[in-house]
Parts: C-alpha cells; sequence; structure tokens
C-alpha cells in the first residue's frame, strides 16, 4: 500500500479548495440571489473565462464539461436568461465556449440560436453562432436550415439566406423542402424571375431522377410565385396611377390603361404545365432545353393577369377604403408596395371564406339536430342566411333531401361549381357582359363581385329592400358560439 507524499498531499489539497472556491463563487457571484431563490430571472454577472483557459481546467474532459455547461444553459434560458447590461454577447460567449470545448455538438448550435435569435431578437448572433456550427460539421443540413429560416423571418435578409442555401446544397441529405426555399428567398428579394428559374430547374432536376411526387409539388410552387409576380405587377401599376392621379385607384379596370400597366413579359401556368408534360417525357431533353423551356413559359401579360389559381384578381374596396381612411397617410413613400397599395385580392381568397362561413352553418345544422331532435327551421337560421363574400347570397331550404339533410348552399359556390362564373380565369382588358342591365353600374361585370351581379341574387336583395348598386360590407354576417348563433344587422336597409 502506497501513502502520499508530502507534495501530493499539498497539491489534492490546493484543488480541493479551488474547487470549494469556484463552487462558493458560483453560488454568491455566478448566480442572482433572488433566481436561486426561486423568484426573479436569472442574471448571468461574469463572463466565463476564455475557452483555452477552460480547456486547461477541464483537464481532457471537454464533451463532459460542454454537456454541463449546455445542462446550466437549459436552467438558465428556463429562468428567464438576462445580462446586467442587456447584451447578448456574454450568452453567445457561453455557447462559443461550448462549442470551442465540443465542436460537434450540433445542438449546442440549434440551442444557441433559439436563445440569441428568437428569444432575445439578437438575429445576428445567432446567425453567427451557427456559422460557426456549419463551418464545424458541413454535412449536418439542420443547420444550414436553421441559417436559412433565421435570415428570412428573424433577420428579414433573404439575400443572407440564399449563402446559407449554398450550406445547406454542399450538405449530405438535404431535403427537397430545404432546397425549394432558395425560391421563395429570392421572390421575397423581388427577383421573381430568378425564382422562376430556381422552380424550373428543380423540377427538372426532379424528373431527371425519377422524383414525379416532387416534382408534381414543385409544379403547384409555380402557383404562389406566379401570384406574387402578378400581384407586384399591379401594385406598380397603382404607384404609376396614384403618381399621375395623386389619388388610389378604385376599380381594378383604371389601371388598364397602357400607360399604366404596359404589357410585360412573364411565366404562365398554361405555358408551365405543357412544359411540365414535355420534360415528363423526356427529362434528359429538358435538361437540355433549359434556357430555351424557360423562355417559352413567357407570354406578354396585358391588363389583368391570370390568376395562376385559375380564380381571378379585383381591388378589395372595403379593404382600399379602409386603408385610406387609417393608414395611408402614415406610410412613407419609400415603403414597399405591399404596405402602400395593400388592397389587391383574388377571388380564391373570398372563396374560401365563403366555404368556410357555409361549414359553420353545417355545424350549426348539426349541432342544432343534435340538441332539439329536429333539424331547425328557416327562422332558426336567419343569422346564416346573408349576403356571402363573393356577392351572392346564403340559402336554406329546411324541406329535407333525399339523403334526410335540409340543404344550405352559396350561390356563389353554385355558380362557380357548374362553371356559371364566367370571371374564373378572367385575364386581359375584356370583362364579360352583365346578365342583368343595372341603372348606375357598367354594362360588364367588374372584377369585383357584386350582390348586383347576377339575377338570382339582385332578386335576393331586392327582397330585403336594398338600394340598387348599393355594395354590401363582406365582413361576418354572425357571430357564434355555444349553441346556436346571433344575428347582426350586416344589410344596408333602403
Amino acid at each position: 500500500m502506497r501513502f502520499l507524499n508530502v507534495k501530493e498531499i499539498i497539491l489534492l489539497a490546493a484543488a480541493s479548495a479551488i474547487l470549494a472556491l469556484c463552487a462558493l463563487y458560483q453560488d454568491k457571484v455566478v448566480y442572482h440571489d433572488k433566481w436561486w431563490r426561486g423568484s426573479g430571472a436569472y442574471v448571468q454577472k461574469v463572463r466565463l473565462p476564455k475557452p483555452e483557459v477552460v480547456k486547461v481546467a477541464a483537464l481532457g474532459y471537454d464533451n463532459l464539461y460542454a454537456d454541463y455547461l449546455t445542462l446550466k444553459a437549459i436552467q438558465q434560458f428556463g429562468a428567464g436568461w438576462r445580462t446586467t447590461d442587456g447584451s447578448t454577447e456574454p450568452i453567445y460567449e457561453f455557447f462559443d465556449l461550448i462549442t470551442e470545448l465540443d465542436p460537434h455538438f450540433t445542438g449546442a448550435y440549434e440551442f444557441g440560436n433559439m436563445i440569441l435569435s428568437d428569444d432575445r431578437g439578437d438575429h445576428e448572433a445567432g446567425m453567427r453562432l451557427v456559422e460557426k456550427g456549419i463551418k464545424n460539421n458541413p454535412d449536418h443540413w439542420k443547420l444550414a436550415y436553421l441559417g436559412i429560416y433565421t435570415s428570412i423571418w428573424g433577420a428579414e435578409d433573404p439575400e443572407r439566406a440564399l449563402e446559407f442555401l449554398e450550406y445547406a446544397k454542399r450538405a449530405e441529405d438535404t431535403p427537397g423542402y430545404v432546397l425549394r426555399m432558395g425560391e421563395f428567398a429570392k421572390r421575397l428579394m423581388g427577383n421573381y424571375p430568378a425564382a422562376f428559374e430556381f422552380l424550373m430547374e428543380q423540377m427538372i432536376d426532379y424528373l431527371e431522377k425519377g422524383q414525379t411526387f416532387e416534382a408534381e409539388v414543385a409544379l403547384l410552387r409555380f402557383q404562389g410565385s406566379l401570384d406574387s409576380w402578378y400581384k407586384q405587377e399591379l401594385r406598380k401599376a397603382a404607384e404609376r396611377y396614384h403618381d399621375a392621379f395623386d389619388a388610389h385607384p378604385a376599380q381594378i379596370e383604371e389601371l388598364f390603361d397602357p400607360e399604366i400597366m404596359p404589357p410585360y413579359q412573364a411565366p404562365t401556368m398554361e405555358n408551365i404545365r405543357e412544359i411540365f408534360e414535355l420534360a415528363r417525357k423526356s427529362p434528359a431533353d429538358a435538361r437540355d432545353r433549359m434556357g430555351a423551356l424557360v423562355q417559352a413559359a413567357y407570354e406578354p401579360i396585358v391588363g389583368l393577369p391570370p390568376d395562376p389559381f385559375g380564380t381571378w384578381y379585383y381591388i378589395d374596396t372595403e379593404m382600399r377604403d379602409e386603408f385610406i381612411s387609417n393608414y395611408a397617410l402614415d406610410i412613407s413613400s419609400t415603403a414597399p408596395l405591399q404596405q402602400r397599395f395593400p388592397y389587391f385580392a383574388a377571388a380564391r381568397e373570398e372563396l374560401e371564406d365563403v366555404n368556410q362561413r357555409s361549414m359553420d352553418a353545417q355545424r350549426f345544422i348539426l349541432d342544432f339536430k343534435q340538441k332539439n331532435d329536429d333539424f331547425p327551421s328557416a327562422e332558426d337560421m336567419a343569422a346564416y342566411t346573408t349576403a356571402d363574400p363573393m356577392g351572392g347570397h346564403y340559402v336554406y331550404n329546411p324541406e329535407l333531401s333525399d339523403e334526410g339533410f335540409p340543404t344550405f348552399f352559396s350561390t356563389t359556390t353554385m355558380r362557380v361549381n357548374e362553371g356559371r362564373e364566367p370571371r374564373m380565369g378572367l385575364r386581359g382588358l375584356e370583362m364579360p357582359e352583365r346578365p342583368v342591365s343595372i341603372e348606375g353600374m357598367p354594362d360588364y361585370l367588374q372584377p369585383e363581385p357584386s350582390i348586383w351581379d347576377y339575377p338570382v341574387d339582385i332578386e335576393w336583395a331586392r327582397g330585403r329592400g336594398l338600394l340598387e348598386g348599393v355594395r354590401i360590407p363582406r365582413q361576418p354576417a354572425y357571430i357564434t358560439g355555444g349553441g346556436g348563433a346571433t344575428a347582426e344587422a350586416p344589410l344596408p336597409s333602403s
């Protein structure tokens, strides 16, 4: 049995004393007294030593000490991690130290970015930490994705997102949805042609690899990209109109003057679908002819652009009037066009609202039947049989159908489903003829829907005593809750 000599005893005692002092220092100084007692927030009062110093103190157990510091970081974050001067630099240094001890601890980069960017709003520090993680772990695609996400939704810097996208391209097994974010970043930058080419290359690439499902997903993504492009062109026209007349356009047709909206070249979904079918038959040839296929997708856009989702565009006058009354004067002339001219809408957006209200009514009918063992009467449904947001109105027939249920529908939905809405896919300069002539209104169907567009809705409106030509606000006409609905007075009367 070997006994310790005097020198070893002195060294052991010194090490024990240092550990005890460190623990005492951490207890009294590093942790905020109030937080330690279970109230208040954790406040980091001192900064940790430099990584090279900590590496010596860790005695070779770098990964273990990194794990220990990460557990401390979790506790500190849970207690509302703050610093004495409000700076995030000590927090960054904390995670910088952890990742110096264990450069391949990818969870530390992710957790650190969450605290720095999401919690403290220091997106630059968060992205700096993520960049360090990517350099130490180039095959870890999730870090590149985190950089893209933070750049777009945190820092609002789509150009920076494209830099992280290059890392994602070089990483192994990066999912397609991450790579597709490059198109979104370019779209946010306003570079719509580049975003279009990006999607085209992806679609062809998927077809070359035999990934038909992914190629079809890429095909659908063209719709959102073109929608952003077309709406931006409409906003540019609205800006020219405003510069010329010092006013906002009342109807979208006012923009069709070639001086206000000159023809421009842009892809259309019809052309893109044709290219998709050609590329599906011979993907290799499509790759060789990429430039020609991109050009083949373009055509002149004159007047109303074609909604890539199949409906049509118009100016929402209700939104326009509210914007002019409450917000227009507060927005700088240098603000993005989307903020200065926010009132362009697509019919599909309102159709979604029409269908949602129909679903609300159907739920009310089923709940009523369950509670009363009978279906609601026409009077019970009065709060739901109002004008719909697309110029039609809701109809309830309490008589049971062959399926044993009453019927509830929107006249707008019926027209669309039966192919009787001529504005579906509307584009160009020619507007459909109005079915019924009404004094004071154009002899054509305006792009913005109105209750005065079709005979069945006009008859319903007149039966309600409405003034001809008066627009009905497209706000919800009922409030649902509990076991039923409460009617409001949404319709103007004579």
